[in-house]
């Protein structure tokens, strides 16, 4: 089973969350974070193909990008990893059946924009 634990930084245990879940609060092969200033955790959920919000104490906020599930084996996109770049742009790496692909998102934890904004493309084989 995949999942999170979180420590202070004494290196006292805090609390875990994650696993292997397909539900919509729950993480299901989740393959990468971040955390914003406000302490969110942000996290790449390969598994149920979307990026998902999280309190500070891992209660589950809302998913913020969520990738098409049921568009053939050719163009199932899944996300891979998250980061935060300028406080304000959300940068996930996702990979299709033919590519990889780093997409810009504007990112603010109040208005969340989930509008692509720009995307590098990268070609893998």
């Amino acid at each position: 089973m995949l999942f999170f634990q979180v420590y202070e930084c004494s290196g006292e245990f805090q609390f875990s969350f994650g696993g292997n879940q397909a539900g919509p609060k729950e993480l299901n092969h989740p393959s990468g974070l971040t955390v914003d200033e406000q302490d969110n955790i942000i996290v790449a959920d390969y598994g149920n193909g979307c990026v998902k919000l999280f309190s500070p104490d891992g209660k589950f906020i809302k998913s913020i990008v969520k990738y098409p599930q049921n568009v053939g084996a050719e163009q199932v996109v899944r996300p891979l990893n998250v980061a935060l770049a300028d406080k304000d742009k959300l940068l996930v790496l996702v990979r299709g059946s033919h590519f990889a692909q780093i997409q810009v998102f504007e990112y603010d934890i109040n208005v969340f924009k989930p509008e692509t904004k720009s995307s590098i493309l990268c070609v893998v084989s």
